[in-house]
């Protein structure tokens, strides 16, 4: 569920920066009626900014930095993109395939995906093959 919730935290922000939409409400630094910047920007200027200690100087560069690269907007704008209906098919087929299949079978499976990524690989390449 978590999945899901993450891809429709991007895709709203990605259909409004797309149609240039105004953000009905306050988002992040963006006051309400602003013009919507992508979900990834807010995420970035939130974890950064608060969690990371860059505080109120760090917002205002990245404000600048987006408003001054077309370049850094599409990049984020894309982004959004790819990592939202990723997120929502990922989470649509593993939401599927858990209704699906019997309750041994989805234990199992996560059992042994737990098992398989909590033991370290020789090389960082190796962790996507069994």
């Amino acid at each position: 569920m978590a999945l899901l919730t993450t891809a429709l935290s991007l895709i709203f922000p990605f259909i409004f920066y797309q149609f240039c939409m105004p953000m009905p409400f306050r988002i992040s630094s963006l006051p309400a009626g602003h013009i919507a910047h992508p979900g990834i920007f807010t995420i970035i200027e939130d974890i950064i900014a608060v969690d990371g200690g860059g505080g109120v100087k760090f917002r205002e560069e990245l404000v600048a930095r987006y408003d001054a690269s077309p370049l850094f907007r599409r990049m984020l704008h894309r982004l959004d993109g790819f990592w939202g209906f990723g997120a929502l098919i990922c989470g649509g087929v593993v939401t599927a395939l858990l209704w699906i299949l019997p309750d041994a079978v989805g234990y199992g499976i996560g059992a042994l995906l737990d098992c398989w990524l909590a033991f370290p690989r020789s090389n960082s390449a190796s962790l996507f093959y069994f």
